[in-house]
């Protein structure tokens, strides 16, 4: 039984994508992230970015023993 909740996890899996992305080549940010066309202040992962998120959380999960359910 893990201590860590799945809430946990999503932040550090949150965190470690946005490590990931802000260390990034500027040239390669649109692989990962796009400009959001619901809101013109933000972004949106694209499908390569969604992908990252979910390996890197799938990662988590196992390691930390948390269930994905």
């Amino acid at each position: 039984m893990s201590t860590v909740d799945k809430e946990t996890v999503y932040a550090m899996a949150n965190r470690l994508f946005w490590i990931f992305v802000e260390n990034t080549h500027p040239s390669y940010l649109g692989d990962y992230i796009e400009p959001d066309p619901d809101n013109p202040e933000g972004t949106r992962n694209t499908e390569r970015g969604t992908d990252l998120y979910y390996e890197i959380e799938d990662y988590l999960m196992n390691r930390l023993g948390v269930s994905n359910e």
